[in-house]
């Protein structure tokens, strides 16, 4: 991790991780969870990716996870994908330069 990370960034991506890992151990049926987290000094990147049964977004679902995920990604203009049957996929990113979790993407 880049030294001198931001309150907010840190933040962030933890929140980010820590819902993607609940959701995948309570939903995802996967033996095997992903978390990558890379950074070029510039921008800060993580992927997460379940292999498990994954899911259609569109459909509707009790609860705050989801909700609560894509207002988190909308943050960095993250991204998540899921497809049934071949697991859930997310990717989150920070601008390093200014600190700011408002920054594009990996």
């Amino acid at each position: 991790m880049p030294q001198g990370l931001s309150e907010e960034v840190s933040f962030y991506f933890y929140r980010v991780a820590q819902e993607a890992l609940t959701n995948a151990v309570k939903h995802s049926r996967s033996a095997r969870v992903e978390v990558a987290v890379v950074s070029d000094g510039r921008v800060l990147s993580m992927r997460i990716q379940d292999f498990g049964v994954g899911f259609d977004p569109a459909v509707e679902r009790d609860g705050l996870g989801l909700v609560t995920m894509q207002e988190l990604l909308k943050m960095s203009g993250g991204r998540f994908h899921s497809i049934r049957g071949r697991g859930t996929e997310l990717e989150a990113g920070a601008n390093l330069g200014n600190a700011s979790v408002s920054a594009q993407a990996a």
